[in-house]
C-alpha cells in the first residue's frame, strides 16, 4: 500500500492530475494549504512536498520489509524484489511521460501498441500484481516454479488491469473513476485505445486527433468526439479482443497452476474476474 500510495502520488504530479479517488490528489492538498496561507507559488510548493511525501513512503515501506520476522534468506530476497521492481517502474514511467509529449501520428499503431503493453507492463502491471504474488509465495516457502507462475500470472492480469483503467478514464462516470474523464488524451497518453485509433482512421480524423491529444486545453466536446470516435471506427472493440486475450492466457495459467491450493485458484480467479469488471 505504501509503494502504491507513493507512486500514486508521483503519477499525478507528472500527470498534472488535481484529482485522485475523487478527493484532491496529495500534492494539490499542500497546493491549496500553501495557497490559503498566502503563498504564491503554491503549485510548486505542492508538487515539491508530494515528491517528498511519496519518497517517505518509499522508505518506510523499505523499514517495513527490513523488519519482517521471517529467515534471513526471504527477508533479503523480498527486499531485493521489491527494488527491482520500483526500478522497472521509474525506467516505464520515464517511457510514458517521454511517449506522452511526443506527437508521432505518422508511426504505425501496431509500433505503438507494442510499445504500450510494455510500459503497461513495467509501470503497472508488475509492481501491482506479479510483485504482491511473489513476496507472498516467498512468504508461504512455495517452490520456484509456482512462484515463477505467479510472476506471469501477475504479468497478464497486470496489463489487463492497465487496460481497464484507460477504458474507465475515457468511458467511465467521473464520481466512480474519481478522477477526471478524457485526462489522458490531454496529456497525450499512448494508450491501447490511441493505438487502435491511429490504425483505422482518415486523414482528416487523424488531424482532429493530432490538435486534441496532447491539448490541455481540449474541451468536454474534443473529448465526447473522441469516444464517439473510437466507439466508431471499432477502435474500442480492438482494444477489448487484447483485453479478452490477456484474460484468457491468465485463466489457462491460474488453471495449470501446480502446487496451489483449489482455494488459492479460487481466489486468483475471483480477482481476475474484478480486474476486468472494475469501475474504478
Amino acid at each position: 500500500e505504501l509503494f502504491q500510495s507513493a507512486l500514486l502520488g508521483h503519477d499525478d504530479i507528472m500527470d498534472r492530475d488535481a484529482t485522485r479517488r475523487g478527493r484532491d490528489s496529495i500534492y494539490e492538498q499542500f497546493r491549496v494549504r500553501a495557497r490559503s496561507e498566502g503563498i504564491t507559488d503554491d503549485l510548486h510548493v505542492g508538487q515539491s512536498l508530494g515528491i517528498c511525501v511519496g519518497d517517505i513512503a518509499f522508505f518506510i515501506a523499505f523499514e517495513i520489509l527490513a523488519g519482517l520476522r521471517v529467515d534471513e534468506a526471504a527477508r533479503t530476497r523480498i527486499g531485493a524484489l521489491s527494488s527491482r521492481e520500483l526500478q522497472y517502474v521509474g525506467i516505464a514511467q520515464m517511457a510514458d511521460v517521454y511517449r506522452g509529449a511526443l506527437l508521432r501520428f505518422a508511426e504505425s499503431g501496431a509500433a505503438v501498441a507494442e510499445e504500450t503493453l510494455k510500459v503497461y507492463l513495467y509501470k503497472t502491471g508488475r509492481y501491482t500484481f506479479s510483485l504482491p504474488l511473489m513476496i507472498g509465495a516467498v512468504l508461504g516457502g512455495a517452490d520456484e516454479s509456482l512462484i515463477a507462475a505467479l510472476e506471469r500470472i501477475g504479468e497478464q492480469m497486470g496489463v489487463l488491469f492497465q487496460i481497464r483503467d484507460d477504458e474507465i478514464g475515457l468511458f467511465g462516470d467521473q464520481a466512480g473513476a474519481g478522477k477526471p474523464i478524457g485526462s489522458d488524451v490531454r496529456e497525450g497518453k499512448k494508450t491501447m485505445h490511441y493505438a487502435a485509433l491511429i490504425q483505422c482512421v482518415d486523414a482528416a480524423d487523424r488531424k482532429r486527433l493530432a490538435e486534441i491529444f496532447g491539448n490541455r486545453a481540449a474541451g468536454d466536446d474534443d473529448i465526447e468526439w473522441i469516444r464517439a470516435l473510437v466507439e466508431s471506427s471499432g477502435a474500442r472493440t480492438s482494444v477489448e479482443k487484447t483485453a479478452a486475450r490477456y484474460a484468457s492466457s491468465a485463466r489457462r495459467a491460474i488453471a495449470a497452476l501446480e502446487g496451489a491450493s483449489e482455494r488459492g485458484r479460487r481466489t486468483l480467479g475471483a480477482l481476475l474476474e474484478y480486474t476486468m469488471r472494475r469501475d474504478k
